[in-house]
């Protein structure tokens, strides 16, 4: 064999094996992030699912109160205990949000938060009219289902970029092993 041959199939070895490492690097480096990526992917949407979560606790809660108060407006205990209730998930939910950069959730939390605490006030009020405390909980209950809402879209954006995220890491990975396996 001579020389040229020889430093030529040389040259095309390493050449092919710089080639292949080159594109396993880069696939380790593109799993690494996309990794990242589902990490906090994940984490978004817990805390999107604990938002629905306690938000809907509260609602039930205010709901709870509403009843009791039209069924024995006397009996406050109980209805204090709802409405306690109610404002501690509301403070869970503020909790679960803070961090979130959405600017369209965090508006209708405040409004469903406003009109929560309107409906718990009026609530804890003796003698309030029955008639407004109608009113404020159909508010409640409007700002309610335009934050559910908003919770569930996010939600299923989360889950649908989770999904695509996870989809390139498989076929990333895929690559990479007959990459590996043919070469």
């Amino acid at each position: 064999m001579s020389d040229n041959s020889h430093q030529s199939r040389s040259f095309l070895v390493s050449t092919v094996g710089g080639i292949t490492l080159l594109l396993l690097a880069v696939s380790v480096f593109s799993v690494a992030v996309k990794a990242r990526s589902v990490s906090s992917g994940a984490e978004v949407t817990v805390e999107l699912v604990e938002s629905l979560r306690v938000v809907s606790l509260s609602r039930s809660e205010l709901s709870a109160a509403s009843r009791l108060d039209a069924a024995s407006p006397d009996d406050v205990e109980p209805i204090e205990a709802a409405v306690a209730n109610a404002l501690d998930a509301i403070d869970a939910a503020n909790t679960a949000l803070e961090d979130n950069e959405r600017p369209d959730l965090l508006a209708d939390f405040e409004a469903y938060r406003r009109s929560a605490e309107a409906q718990a006030t009026l609530l804890l009020e003796p003698g309030h009219n029955e008639n407004a405390a109608l009113v404020v909980e159909a508010a409640t209950g409007s700002a309610f289902d335009a934050l559910a809402g908003n919770l569930r879209q996010a939600q299923t954006e989360a889950l649908v970029q989770l999904g695509d995220d996870n989809e390139f890491m498989n076929t990333i990975g895929t690559v990479a092993t007959f990459v590996v396996a043919f070469v």
